[in-house]
């Protein structure tokens, strides 16, 4: 009774020591912006301002203490339009699409290891429209974003950081015979990854 025992422990034991636990996750966001003036002309002005901010984080360690990573990605997008002047339509429009995605993957057992890729991307544009006639418009837009990762493994540790500004700013102040039209685009886009691992 006791041998077929001793059998079937050992090989309960030999699988759980044979066994790997993978943990991952992944998290992915959107920010779009829209801010727009239009000023059809006459006695005053009109101005519009738009601000986003985002931060996103996540980090996961393994059960072996030296294995571990992180990410983080953070920004703020901000847009100003004004017009003023007694002859319209005049147009200031700001838009902006910024979308981010971060995937951790940590793995113990026989092959632990981290593994991280994130990235950062957007489109910014800013447009002046100023008809024919006297007046004023302005129109700003302001990015600024970061991302950073980190990896432990018994090897050694790293870190990687990347940080992007992008400002647009346009102002057109006419005359009677005038009619100029100003357009700015940005197109951004960053990645990043890294992998600790070995036994």
């Amino acid at each position: 009774m006791r041998t077929p025992c001793g059998i079937i422990i050992a090989s309960v034991l030999l699988l759980a020591a044979g066994a790997q636990a993978s943990v991952g996750w992944a998290q992915n966001f959107t920010v779009g912006a829209i801010n727009q003036v239009e000023w059809c002309g006459g006695i005053g002005s009109a101005a519009a301002i738009n601000k986003a901010s985002y931060d996103q984080r996540q980090e996961f360690a393994g059960s072996h203490a030296s294995y571990g990573s992180w990410q983080r990605n953070s920004g703020t997008i901000f847009q100003n339009a004004a017009a003023s002047g007694p002859f319209g339509p005049s147009v200031s429009r700001q838009t902006a699409e910024i979308k981010g995605g971060q995937f951790l993957l940590t793995t113990d057992g026989r092959s632990p290891g981290s593994w991280g890729t994130q990235s950062l991307g957007g489109m910014f544009t800013n447009s002046i429209v100023k008809p024919f006639g006297v007046g004023q418009v302005d129109g700003i837009q302001h990015f600024v974003g970061r991302q950073e990762q980190g990896a432990t493994s018994p090897a050694g540790s790293g870190t990687q950081s990347q940080y992007a500004e992008v400002v647009q700013r346009g102002t057109v102040i006419t005359g009677a015979r005038i009619d100029p039209k100003i357009t700015s685009t940005v197109n951004l886009q960053l990645n990043q990854s890294q992998a600790a691992g070995g036994r």
